[in-house]
């Protein structure tokens, strides 16, 4: 639904359908319940960055076989997994990104639920971090 009114706002700006920039009012009307149950719901979740080595799995992992084989840390996945019932979870790590699928493979093994990972080293924004090298300044 949201993707929806990008799209007839992109329209509107950029002035393909005048259609719409007269009638606006109507024409998003149809959208308001659908906004409204997004802010209720999804907007009060946190966005909570979880990181991976040292958190969710014991020690580094920089090679393939390290990373198939880490050893589990359950009680963070466990609460890692409550967490993702009532917020947005993403998986941050600084291993490359050529080693996603392997990634991929460690966190359904481990049955760690998350709706992103990232990969790399950029940085994610976030309300809550989980980080085993965290510094509070």
């Amino acid at each position: 639904m949201i993707k929806e009114i990008k799209y007839a706002y992109q329209r509107v700006v950029r002035g393909y359908d005048d259609r719409i920039y007269w009638d606006m009012g109507a024409y998003f009307s149809q959208f308001i319940p659908a906004i409204k149950e997004f802010c209720e719901t999804d907007m009060n979740k946190k966005l909570i960055a979880m990181d991976l080595d040292g958190t969710l799995c014991k020690g580094d992992c920089w090679t393939e076989e390290a990373m198939l084989f880490a050893e589990p840390i359950q009680k963070n996945i466990d609460k890692n997994n409550k967490l993702y019932l009532t917020n947005h979870i993403i998986i941050y790590t600084a291993r490359p990104d050529w080693y996603r699928a392997e990634t991929v493979y460690w966190l359904s093994k481990n049955k760690v639920r998350y709706h992103a990972l990232v990969m790399g080293d950029r940085k994610v924004g976030a309300d809550i971090y989980y980080d085993d090298k965290a510094k509070n300044l």
